[in-house]
């Protein structure tokens, strides 16, 4: 039996197809918004076509501020599945602002219509300074920051805001609620300068300020170095000294560079420079030292000493940790690098500086039938090889009671025993 389509047939089809086609496009893409402002909360009202899944559409909405990292605080409420209101909180700043919207095919309750829509709204709002910060210990070389209310037009604040002294407002990265301004030239310690709004300040879009502003600030006091050790260009620095530097004002960061590496402590209005390694002897230092305080203030300082000559003697280096980094040194030149081990907990390792006060030889082990070179410094801790079974058992091995024993490999034990005239100094830090 022949199928027979006629022509009333296909066009009919056509017509459904374009209606139905139709109301998908109109459905899944026309939104219609309402937006009010009331104080602080701004009113957004949604109607849709389609009636929408009022468990699952809001998922697939997103809002975003013009403000960089402006999180925005809403609350959805479905007044039916034809209207959502969305209730914008701009109890906090900045306000006025535009605010872009996303459905990305948000679910309708008829499969398999969805909703794609995004758009812009704004209501806005008189401009005004809202907060000036700092405005006590204000740096001398800026910024100071101008917060505002809501975006503000760039040619309008360089004609409508005006400081007792030459200066530049740029905005904050990009966010044209806080204003940057930076003075011509430095300002005088603990000085009040004033910062005038007047009136005709522009916002972004186009509403204007009525009334005149006017704010203060107070810059901070010259950062100043108050104690300094070593002092500069002294002389016979000890090698294990710390730099230490007084400030009349918490320090937020410092850098101190030189020849020697190290790490910087900050402490209220203390900066501590640690050396890495002890300060070599009969050298010069010149450190290159980099202060900013708390407030903003700039303090560079150049510290010039030199330390301790020990000539042509040997002496040693042990730097605490797990293992030591050890040292052989004979004036300022180093002569070797070893590990050693210290046979307690490394916290209980003293960091001052010790001098030999004996030296001898064990008995012949029974279990191994070695015989250990020790030597015994002041601080009642013994220097001796380590052992081929690893144990470290004084009685079997006939070395002297201690407090603890820093394990050398026996190579360099030997050479501190034959090589090394008594006394050794040994600098633990």
């Amino acid at each position: 039996m022949a199928l027979h389509i006629t022509a009333r047939q296909i066009r009919l089809t056509a017509v459904i197809f374009v209606s139905l086609l139709a109301i998908w496009l109109i459905m899944g893409h026309f939104v219609w918004t309402n937006v009010n402002r009331h104080g602080n909360k701004i009113v957004v009202d949604y109607y849709f076509i389609a009636p929408m899944s009022t468990d699952n559409a809001i998922n697939m909405f997103n809002i975003v501020s013009e403000v960089p990292n402006d999180n925005v605080v809403y609350n959805p409420t479905w007044v039916s599945p034809f209207h959502l209101k969305l209730i914008i909180d701009e109890h906090n700043y900045p306000r006025g602002v535009q605010y872009s919207y996303t459905f990305k095919k948000a679910p309708a309750l008829i499969p398999p219509f969805s909703v794609s829509k995004t758009g812009k709204f704004l209501t806005a709002v008189n401009p005004e300074l809202v907060s000036l910060s700092p405005t006590k210990n204000a740096p001398t070389s800026g910024p100071i920051i101008l917060n505002f209310n809501t975006p503000i037009n760039e040619e309008s604040i360089k004609e409508n805001v005006s400081c007792d002294v030459n200066g530049s407002l740029s905005p904050l990265k990009n966010d044209f609620t806080k204003w940057r301004f930076i003075p011509e030239k430095k300002l005088n310690y603990q000085q009040s300068y004033n910062i005038n709004i007047h009136p005709g300040l522009t916002s972004k879009y186009g509403k204007k300020s009525s009334d005149k502003q006017v704010v203060n600030f107070t810059t901070a006091p010259e950062l100043k170095l108050v104690e300094c050790y070593p002092k500069n260009f002294s002389r016979s620095i000890w090698l294990s000294r710390n730099v230490k530097l007084t400030f009349n004002q918490p320090i937020a960061s410092a850098t101190i560079s030189g020849k020697s590496l190290g790490k910087v402590h900050i402490e209220n209005n203390i900066v501590t420079y640690v050396p890495n390694r002890v300060f070599l002897p009969t050298s010069n230092y010149k450190l290159q030292t980099n202060v900013t305080s708390r407030f903003g203030e700039k303090y560079n300082y150049t510290l010039n000493f030199n330390t301790t000559n020990l000539g042509n003697n040997k002496w040693i280096e042990i730097k605490a940790g797990s293992p030591c980094s050890v040292w052989l040194m004979q004036g300022k030149k180093q002569q070797q690098q070893v590990d050693g081990w210290f046979t307690k907990d490394i916290d209980k390792l003293p960091t001052v500086t010790m001098y030999e006060t004996d030296r001898g030889w064990g008995t012949k082990s029974a279990e191994t039938n070695e015989k250990l070179p020790w030597i015994k410094l002041n601080t009642d801790i013994l220097i001796h090889p380590t052992t081929h079974t690893g144990k470290d058992n004084h009685k079997s091995l006939g070395l002297p009671k201690s407090y603890s024993c820093i394990l050398l490999p026996s190579a360099i034990v030997d050479e501190l025993y034959y090589d090394y005239p008594k006394g050794i100094m040994v600098i633990v830090h």
